[in-house]
């Protein structure tokens, strides 16, 4: 079985868009598709509407706004500002774009299934969530969606619970193989390496909450494909930027424009060997 798995990454998703016009432009064609974050909104768009919308739908944004919208302080209900600061999920700013976005790009049905990551907040429970051509389930696939997306304490968590799968799971190789992929290809949002030299200082609340997740999910990205890496039944393929694209919370135009493009001709960091006759 054949599978496409993408990472999480925010803004840097659009890289990853880029691949999937390169891949399957080439003819090569998945049998079940994987995401976390802003590999669960692609994955999922994919699925649900195809290729071709799912790419103007991110030429398509304007601004960070367009995915988290600012909350007016001096309209937020006195219950939600209590919130921010004693509990109850709420965060900084309103996914409610985002939500919009997830709802015009998932109706009907996908043409193959789809399988998105998140966690519980309250429990710590990795929970995948999968829509098939018979069974969409859209009411609690399109929340798992937009829990897969959405970050902690930017965003108000989904039914004040679930949030960003890739705390936990962000590039779910192993829950492919465990359904019985054996021919993957996976896009990453950041270089194929164990360390990334982020650069530059920590800013603002914003920047450090961001970096903070940053660090904390790239050594679970880490292990996870290290595992892959040593299936000896797996033939894997790994697409990744050379470089460090940039800050993942803000989703500029002409950058998504940049990232697509650069997805469109990188070449696979990592190819391992075709598999056995018996596998392939």
């Amino acid at each position: 079985m054949k599978a496409i798995v993408l990472s999480g990454g925010g803004s840097k998703g659009a890289f990853e868009v880029g691949v999937l016009k390169q891949v399957l432009g080439s003819g090569w064609k998945p049998d079940s598709l994987y995401g976390t974050s802003a590999g669960a909104l692609n994955v999922s768009g994919l699925a649900f509407c195809g290729l071709d919308k799912l790419v103007q739908t991110w030429l398509d944004i304007k601004g960070t706004s367009d995915i988290y919208a600012p909350k007016d302080s001096l309209v937020i209900p006195v219950n939600e500002l209590a919130d921010l600061f004693l509990g109850g999920g709420c965060g900084i700013y309103s996914s409610k774009p985002l939500q919009n976005l997830i709802d015009r790009l998932l109706a009907g049905s996908p043409s193959l299934p789809v399988t998105v990551c998140r966690v519980s907040l309250v429990t710590s429970e990795k929970q995948f969530v999968t829509a098939t051509p018979s069974d969409p389930n859209l009411p609690l696939f399109r929340k798992a969606v937009l829990s897969s997306a959405s970050t902690p304490v930017l965003v108000d968590l989904v039914d004040d619970e679930w949030g960003d799968g890739g705390l936990r799971d962000i590039t779910p190789l192993r829950k492919a193989v465990q359904d019985g992929a054996r021919d993957l290809t996976v896009v990453l949002c950041d270089p194929f390496q164990s360390n990334l030299l982020l650069g530059g200082k920590v800013g603002n609340v914003i920047d450090t909450i961001t970096r903070t997740i940053e660090c904390a999910v790239q050594q679970v990205f880490w292990d996870d494909i290290q595992d892959a890496l040593h299936m000896p039944e797996v033939r894997l393929t790994v697409y990744a930027p050379p470089r460090l694209l940039g800050d993942s919370s803000k989703f500029d135009p002409a950058l998504i424009r940049q990232w697509m493009a650069l997805g469109e001709r990188v070449k696979p960091v990592y190819q391992s060997q075709a598999l056995e006759a018996k596998h392939a």
